[in-house]
């Protein structure tokens, strides 16, 4: 999983200073009005990884130098490694499957910095086959509306995210599963009031989920294709 998970960030928070110690994880949202800290600790703490036909992308909770540090100084023959956001996004390219390199990059983050982070892995053209099958209420350019994908970290399944959370709260957000990836968008202005939003922090799923932004998303795809 994921820089950190958007559900951990107020979505109208848009800067995010991440700093990483041995006790966990330290965070900083802000805006030009307000800043919200907040700190995650080490035990709870949620990595994921997507790959890409040409490489990988990982999204975890470390920020980009971290990222950069754990890829580049392990020779573990990852090339054109790529940060994106200080979320936690890499590009990279690689010979390995897609569950030696979860596992690979779940070891190094382990032996690193203590923190057993579990990893997930996919590849850009599936990520483009999902965004060319989305709800057509998600993706949108209606700045009343925060768009996420939700990728569901193995062996965890869709049906035990739905049944832990429960449904969307109508009319205020609205959910898709694809491939067991979900779909989920919300009312920005009553988002406190959504059921997931709420309850995607929870302690018994948040380990098992990481989420990015539609933006976030198309962004990693376009430059993977570089």
């Amino acid at each position: 999983s994921k820089a950190i998970s958007s559900k951990n960030i107020i979505p109208v928070l848009s800067g995010i200073k991440m700093d990483l110690k041995n006790e966990g994880l330290f965070l900083t949202a802000s805006n030009d009005e307000i800043a919200i800290e907040t700190f995650i600790d080490s035990n709870n703490i949620v990595s994921i990884a997507i790959e890409s036909v040409s490489g990988v992308t990982t999204l975890s909770n470390i920020g980009d130098t971290l990222q950069l540090r754990v890829i580049d100084n392990n020779g573990n023959n990852y090339t054109n490694v790529i940060t994106y956001l200080n979320s936690g996004n890499i590009i990279l390219e690689s010979e390995f499957t897609k569950e030696e390199i979860a596992n690979n990059i779940n070891k190094i983050i382990k032996d690193i910095f203590n923190l057993d982070i579990p990893v997930f892995v996919t590849i850009p053209s599936e990520l483009e086959r999902l965004l060319n099958n989305c709800p057509e209420w998600w993706g949108t350019n209606n700045k009343e509306v925060h768009d996420n994908l939700i990728f569901i970290i193995p062996p965890t399944k869709y049906k035990d995210i739905y049944n832990a959370i429960g449904e969307p709260k109508e009319e205020i957000e609205k959910i898709k599963e694809l491939n067991n990836y979900i779909f989920w968008s919300f009312n920005l202005k009553n988002y406190r009031k959504s059921n997931w939003w709420v309850k995607t922090a929870n302690t018994d799923i948040k380990d098992k989920i990481t989420i990015r932004t539609a933006n976030t998303v198309k962004k990693l795809i376009e430059i993977s294709k570089k």
